[in-house]
């Protein structure tokens, strides 16, 4: 199974990655993992790491990963986001976090799923937290929302949580609404931007050298086992994690 992994390389013919070299990138749930310089599969090459002093490696698969490229993109690329707009960020703190504190947002409205995480939210940028779980959510959004907003950024997919609108059989349940605002919805992979990954990491890395960007939080890392790996996933779905779940079997030398 493929997974989105930070590696070192132990043996290698490549005159790209050396001996010793840390990178990110597809790998699979393997101890060693042979990947091509060039890969022939139309998958992504694998990015060099130059790991910044103070900072584990695990935050090149949370703020500094796709995560924190995820909400560098959408936010500049998809949803052309400017100073002074409002936004409501459903569930990812990386993209609260560069929303108000380096674009400088003027609201920013979070949605998570415990009283927990919607304090902490709070603690990193966002204005108001609305926790999806208590019975009046949507009173409590709507009222956050009150005048509209200019951005909806929604990273976990739409599903019929009464978080989230969803589909049914044939449509939109608020089609109608879609397009007498006039609209713009557009779904986006990280991936689309691979050739640009190093603009936007160097983009995060200035935001956390300027104090803009809190990753001290932003996730959790969890030393196990492959046997142990579904059990450890399983938070994912109890709100056992504050941030991006991150896994670590082995260690690097």
């Amino acid at each position: 199974m493929n997974v989105v992994a930070v590696g070192q390389v132990v043996t290698s013919k490549s005159s790209v990655y050396q001996v010793g070299d840390l990178v990110m990138g597809m790998l699979r749930w393997i101890a060693y993992a042979v990947h091509d310089e060039a890969p022939t599969d139309g998958g992504p090459p694998l990015t060099k790491l130059d790991p910044m002093p103070g900072f584990s490696l695990s935050v090149y698969l949370g703020a500094f990963g796709w995560p924190g490229l995820t909400a560098y993109f959408g936010l500049h690329d998809i949803l052309k986001f400017r100073k002074s707009e409002s936004i409501v960020v459903a569930v990812g703190n990386m993209v609260v976090q560069y929303a108000k504190n380096v674009i400088s947002a003027g609201k920013v409205v979070a949605i998570a799923g415990s009283k927990e995480k919607c304090e902490w939210l709070k603690t990193i940028g966002a204005d108001i937290a609305v926790n999806y779980e208590v019975a009046d959510f949507k009173q409590q959004l709507n009222a956050a929302t009150d005048g509209f907003v200019d951005a909806y950024f929604d990273n976990v997919g739409l599903t019929p949580s009464p978080a989230y609108n969803y589909l049914d059989e044939t449509r939109f349940p608020n089609y109608s609404q879609i397009i007498t605002s006039r609209l713009n919805l557009q779904g986006f992979i990280v991936l689309d931007n691979m050739p640009r990954f190093p603009e936007g990491m160097a983009a995060l890395t200035t935001a956390v050298k300027e104090r803009k960007l809190v990753i001290k939080d932003e996730e959790t890392l969890v030393r196990t086992t492959f046997e142990e790996i579904p059990k450890t996933w399983g938070m994912l779905f109890e709100g056992g994690n504050t941030g991006k779940l991150i896994t670590q079997v082995g260690e690097l030398d």
